[in-house]
């Protein structure tokens, strides 16, 4: 069973780390090939389960303007 939702996220960036940069604090976005520590924070109310329970529930996508950033299971 594959079910898809849609949520609306507000997106924090605590600090930017790419090889051979120096590391950037309190950035805008992240560029192509950047890793940073990101905050995902919904903008409505939203029901987390614990993957424990619900291991099929672990797996997420996160796509903007159609194109896939990332996938995490």
């Amino acid at each position: 069973m594959n079910l898809k939702a849609a949520i609306s996220i507000e997106l924090e960036i605590d600090e930017i780390r790419c090889l051979g940069k120096e590391l950037e604090k309190e950035a805008k976005f992240l560029k192509n090939g950047d890793a940073g520590m990101v905050k995902l924070i919904p903008t409505k109310p939203m029901v987390v389960e614990t993957f424990a329970e619900y291991p099929t529930l672990g797996r997420f996508t996160v796509k903007d303007m159609r194109q896939t950033f990332k996938q995490d299971t």
